[in-house]
């Protein structure tokens, strides 16, 4: 298999509410789809996901889908990592939606740079009110801080989706 630049890993458990959009949302990134992968995990879904997953796979190439018994979002993911062929890897929750051309960017800064990971800056939406762009500002912008640098500067480790990796 050859490999790509990146793999956004999408989880996926009772999600028909929110799928469409999310998944929308990433086909909607300025990526060519030879260069990038979206893998759906429908962690045994009991409403109507893992129909949306498949017909997504079957019109999209670059979509695959995974069918598994539930095991949480942390097996999910893991059963993504075990296929993925991209030199970074994105997690994107079914609930979430990522603003248009916002990935490749953050991609092209990534495959010139080479870093273990690379964070963005995100919004939080609930209802109808939208956080400011959220990124803490003890970071330099552009700054490429070591690890440990990076927790010593308050370094924020405690979501997965918050980066490239």
């Amino acid at each position: 298999m050859e490999a790509l630049n990146l793999t956004i890993i999408v989880p996926v458990y009772n999600a028909e509410k929110y799928l469409h959009r999310c998944v929308d949302s990433l086909l909607a990134q300025d990526l060519n789809p030879e260069d990038y992968e979206i893998i759906l995990v429908d962690d045994g879904s009991k409403d109507d996901s893992a129909r949306i997953c498949d017909e997504y796979s079957e019109e999209y190439s670059h979509i695959k889908t995974i069918h598994k018994t539930n095991g949480g979002l942390s097996s999910a993911r893991n059963a993504a990592l075990d296929m993925a062929r991209g030199a970074y890897v994105m997690f994107v929750d079914a609930d979430d939606d990522v603003v248009d051309g916002s990935v490749a960017p953050v991609l092209k800064r990534a495959l010139s740079d080479s870093p273990d990971m690379l964070y963005y800056g995100y919004n939080i939406i609930s209802g109808d009110n939208v956080s400011e762009p959220n990124w803490r500002s003890v970071y330099d912008e552009g700054r490429v801080y070591s690890g440990k640098d990076y927790l010593l500067t308050d370094g924020d480790v405690g979501s997965i989706w918050k980066a490239l990796y």
